[in-house]
């Protein structure tokens, strides 16, 4: 009766650990669309679609974890650790890995679906300013410190800067000659290069290049990156923003 009886405790204490990964993923995740819907100023029915685009990733990747995975996350989610932390801690089969890119990747399509082409180009701008790249604007420093970060090797170095100078030359066969000079004149004043692409008057074709590029880069970086690079460079983009997010609510 005791055995029974400590089994069914136990078997509760299980499921209830579990169901604690959807909610406080779902409270981390909420928190974040708020400041994001803020931010980038996306309306009621963006909202709508951004939330449920959420939910919906969140139960592609409980359905991929086993029951095991499950509940090492919701015991390490329950003590205070980072979700995606979490996640990155958990030991994935190489197909697990395999599919859990293919969920990322389908949600940053539908993400690109749902934002217009000026929210999209925010959000990326956000993103390299909360990483801590900023800095004078240089692409070498900012790779040296995404390099250190992330703990890139030397072949990995090189094939990041690589791509960084295939994709500026991209870009710039994308602009015309006034807008370059544009972009130009705007960063030797002190503006942020993203942020004086995003202020260009760009014609719908060369906006589908840019998001074309774009989306060229990312599989670029999933091919150079390690799944665990990759999870921590989510981790270190989402961190940095909810720290921003903290700041500005004191």
């Amino acid at each position: 009766m005791m055995k029974r009886t400590f089994l069914t405790l136990l078997a509760t204490a299980s499921l209830m650990t579990l169901a604690a990964i959807p909610q406080f993923t779902a409270q981390a995740q909420g928190s974040r669309g708020n400041r994001l819907a803020a931010e980038l100023n996306l309306t009621s029915d963006q909202q709508a679609e951004m939330q449920a685009l959420r939910e919906a990733t969140q139960a592609q990747i409980q359905d991929l974890l086993t029951p095991a995975q499950q509940q090492a996350m919701a015991a390490a989610i329950a003590n205070g650790e980072n979700p995606r932390r979490a996640m990155r801690n958990l030991d994935l089969s190489a197909d697990q890995q395999a599919q859990m890119r293919e969920i990322k990747d389908a949600k940053q399509d539908q993400m690109a679906e749902i934002l217009t082409p000026e929210q999209q180009a925010q959000l990326e701008e956000m993103q390299e300013s909360r990483s801590g790249r900023k800095g004078d604007g240089k692409g070498g420093d900012r790779l040296e410190r995404l390099a250190e970060e992330l703990g890139l090797t030397d072949d990995q170095r090189a094939q990041m800067q690589a791509m960084r100078e295939e994709t500026r030359e991209l870009i710039q066969g994308v602009l015309t000659p006034e807008q370059r000079a544009e972009v130009e004149a705007a960063v030797a004043g002190g503006e942020n290069p993203r942020r004086a692409m995003r202020n260009l008057e760009l014609s719908e074709a060369q906006r589908a290049q840019m998001q074309d590029i774009k989306a060229s880069r990312r599989a670029q970086i999933e091919n150079i990156l390690t799944p665990e690079q990759l999870a921590q460079l989510e981790e270190m983009r989402e961190s940095r923003q909810g720290e921003r997010g903290e700041r500005e609510a004191r």
